[in-house]
């Protein structure tokens, strides 16, 4: 590694919950090296390209992280909000006026990311990042994606991916007390 934490990327481009948890049920789940934390972040391809419901997509997460519990019980699993994400070109997460043609997720996206964060509050070893603060801004009373940040509206920058690592360096050090 050349940070202070390592991890082992497990995602695959386009990746849907489905996807993840067919890999994990057969022989995906590394069993060395023994991770101290596993960070999930799954769930916007299914809204994206399945065009799921939003309970479908947290059922889909749900049952991704009772998967990686029963493999692996006594680790800390910390659920990333789900990131945002606009077809919008100037990365507003407004609903886009006179077009229907356009996806407008944010609303699904926030309401996912709600229950998730339920759902980790009622499990001492489950633990929410949000996320969202650190991808969203408001000017004008309206939100948007900073394009600095994520020029696709979907995927971060370096510059997204390095605000990022240090607030999930920040929460590691500060939320869950790990070296």
């Amino acid at each position: 590694g050349g940070g202070r934490y390592e991890g082992l990327l497990m995602g695959i481009s386009g990746d849907e919950t489905t996807h993840l948890l067919w890999r994990m049920r057969n022989g995906e789940v590394p069993s060395s090296p023994k991770p101290i934390i596993w960070w999930v972040l799954i769930g916007t391809n299914d809204f994206g390209v399945s065009q799921c419901s939003e309970n479908m997509v947290l059922q889909g997460i749900v049952k991704v992280v009772q998967e990686l519990k029963r493999q692996r019980p006594h680790d800390k699993i910390v659920l990333n909000s789900l990131l945002p994400r606009s077809t919008n070109k100037t990365g507003s997460l407004e609903p886009p006026r006179g077009s229907l043609s356009q996806p407008f997720y944010w609303k699904h996206i926030r309401q996912v990311n709600k229950q998730l964060h339920q759902y980790c509050e009622k499990d001492s070893s489950l633990f929410f990042f949000n996320a969202t603060d650190i991808f969203v801004s408001k000017q004008n009373h309206e939100l948007s994606i900073p394009l600095n940040l994520m020029p696709d509206r979907l995927h971060p920058s370096s510059v997204g991916y390095k605000k990022w690592g240090t607030e999930i360096g920040n929460f590691l050090e500060n939320d869950l007390n790990d070296p």
